[in-house]
């Protein structure tokens, strides 16, 4: 967890991206396999809030286990007018559609 995080923050930086600490979200001890969980819950609170307009996730699975949930998650954050970049296997919603 600590290398993922560390390799976002340093893509954050190598991009010239600005990191809020508060907009870091981790659901430590929580399933991937719900969409119910707080650092996922925070996320979409502050995407709907207009908050940020980028959200840089390490991999889909770390979004959502299933595929399913990945496109719902991602739809909406779109709809707050964020874009949301993988950085280990990025997945398109064209591929889902």
């Amino acid at each position: 967890m600590e290398s993922q995080l560390a390799h976002l923050k340093e893509d954050v930086s190598n991009r010239g991206f600005e990191l809020n600490e508060k907009h870091v979200y981790i659901d430590e001890g929580y399933s991937g396999a719900k969409l119910e969980r707080p650092g996922l819950d925070a996320l979409r609170d502050g995407a709907a809030d207009g908050e940020f307009q980028k959200v840089i996730i390490y991999s889909p699975d770390r979004l959502a286990r299933s595929y399913a949930y990945q496109v719902i998650v991602i739809e909406e954050l779109n709809k707050y007018g964020c874009d949301v970049i993988f950085l280990q296997r990025p997945i398109s919603l064209r591929e889902f559609y």
